[in-house]
């Protein structure tokens, strides 16, 4: 049970009568009491989209066999089941087929309890109506319906989709050298619109001496709609854990779809493959044009798909400071945690995303003024979410802190030092942002600063980010360097004393991510 955001699960309970009853007792009594931090959410979702939602969200599968159980045990903050996971491979396949009326009424009893125990539940329709009809009749037992194509028949409340999981498909440790040819990864058994279908299927027959490659999800039913050219030379099955190795290893694919002349969302692998180093080629495609343009090689007319193909070949792997350039723009704009966000807001529950936000600490002394602090503060592109302050003078502490406020940041006062010595570990104790930065006003750092860092330990699992020499970015292992903003949780396990801004954090344990210098933004 959840009580005051505490996660409980009790094992107050009746000595079990049998060996048997003991080992499955033994194994579900486990406490665990912790602050939630994450929105918590139970689901009836593909193997991709849980992946994608996992690092953001405490996310629990509901299976027909015993989803009333985990929704009961887990408390979810809301409920959201994906149509895609009814297709064919998936275990909830065919509810909402006349011939599948068990399961059919699993999900109407997963409903009932649903809104028995006061939590939200989304739907989302993650392609057209007409592909599932079956399923058009539940959406009224449902209390708010997404799409990820908006403006379809059926009183949809609005867009949505899960964006792109930069911790999974980062272009860390890509080779130079990695094969730049064709891959188109699409759903080749879910036939298209037909002014996609026509327009990819022609361009995929022009391709087909370009050494194009095919593939599709392992759990599809098999490519049905491919021109019997293409489809002839073979379709690679890809599992949903591959994806990421799968796309760092090639640099280039083509957009799924391939076109879409109006509306419609970015596609789920069209941001991965962006967020993985690739170039994407893609046809007519007003979203990914107003969203992206910049980063996409766009062609009008399928026959110019073979032209653009050999040029972004020719093009090379992008630069760092562009790739970096574009993982700002997919953060901003397209990451998970934003996503969640959104969806929460939608059911009107609290969606903390820790990993997103962070708490400027500041030691205020003679060199450091209140005016220095809220300078550096407000030139962020990536503002701060709150500011801890430590001041030799009070009335310095009181100016931080309505300044601070009066340009939208919470902000507060670190209670005396006490026992815990070090600032790095008191603020921690403090907050609940996933990052802090540890401010000083003798760095000098651009607006670029702290969205570059928190992008950098987003992808690269990093508790500690720092400054380095020059252009490049890199990981260190060891060694030392100045470590500006650092994880909450490395920063509570830190030692109390000899914590300071300039502290060689790689040496006591954290692994650390150096930002270069790069006041471009592509």
């Amino acid at each position: 049970m959840a009580v005051a955001g505490l996660m409980i699960d009790s094992a107050d309970r009746a000595e079990p009568s049998s060996p048997n009853e003991r080992r499955r007792y033994l194994a579900h009594s486990a406490i665990s009491i912790s602050r939630r931090d994450r929105l918590a959410m139970a689901g009836i979702l593909r193997p991709d989209t849980r992946a994608d939602l996992a690092p953001d969200a405490l996310v629990s599968d509901l299976l027909p066999h015993d989803a009333d159980l985990v929704l009961e045990r887990t408390d979810p903050d809301l409920v959201l089941v994906e149509t895609g996971a009814f297709a064919a491979g998936h275990p909830w396949v065919g509810a909402g087929d006349p011939s599948a009326a068990d399961v059919a009424r699993r999900l109407l009893r997963l409903l009932d309890v649903t809104r028995a125990i006061g939590r939200p539940s989304v739907m989302w329709w993650t392609g057209p109506r007409h592909a599932m009809p079956g399923l058009i009749p539940f959406e009224s037992r449902f209390d708010h319906v997404v799409s990820s194509e908006p403006g379809e028949a059926g009183g949809t409340d609005l867009g949505w989709d899960p964006g792109v999981q930069l911790a999974r498909f980062d272009p860390i440790g890509i080779q130079p050298d990695r094969p730049v040819h064709p891959v188109a990864h699409g759903r080749w058994e879910e036939v298209p619109r037909q002014g996609v279908r026509a327009f990819t299927e022609a361009a995929l027959d022009a391709l087909a001496d370009d050494r194009l490659d095919l593939w599709i999800d392992s759990g599809a039913t098999g490519a049905t709609w491919l021109p019997e050219r293409i489809r002839s030379r073979g379709v690679r099955r890809v599992d949903v854990d591959e994806l990421p190795d799968l796309y760092r290893s090639n640099g280039l694919f083509l957009a799924d779809p391939l076109t879409r002349q109006t509306g419609g969302p970015i596609s789920a692998s069209t941001l991965r493959q962006l967020a993985s180093g690739a170039r994407v080629v893609s046809g007519p495609n007003e979203t990914l044009a107003a969203a992206l343009g910049g980063w996409i090689e766009g062609v009008s007319e399928p026959g110019d798909v073979g032209k653009a193909v050999r040029a972004a070949a020719a093009s090379g792997p992008r630069t760092g400071s562009a790739q970096r350039a574009l993982l700002r723009t997919l953060f901003l704009h397209h990451d998970t945690t934003r996503a969640i966000t959104t969806l929460a807001h939608l059911a009107g529950v609290s969606a903390p995303t820790p990993r997103r936000h962070i708490c400027v600490v500041a030691r205020l002394d003679g060199n450091a003024r209140p005016a220095d602090l809220l300078d550096a503060v407000i030139l962020q592109r990536h503002r701060p979410t709150e500011a801890l302050i430590d001041a030799a003078d009070p009335a310095d502490a009181l100016t931080a802190i309505r300044e601070l406020e009066l340009a939208g940041i919470p902000a507060r006062a670190l209670p005396p030092s006490g026992p815990e010595r070090g600032l790095a570990r008191r603020a921690a104790s403090q907050t609940s942002a996933g990052w802090l930065w540890l401010w000083s006003s003798t760095a000098e750092h651009g607006p670029l600063f702290l969205l570059d860092s928190l992008v950098a330990g987003m992808i690269s699992g990093a508790s500690a980010i720092g400054g380095s020499a020059g252009s490049q970015d890199g990981f260190h292992g060891s060694g030392r360097f100045e470590a500006h903003v650092v994880s909450r949780e490395a920063a509570a396990s830190m030692p109390d004393t000899g914590i300071g801004w300039s502290t060689a954090w790689s040496d006591r344990g954290a692994t650390a991510y150096t930002v270069g210098s790069d006041p471009e933004e592509g």
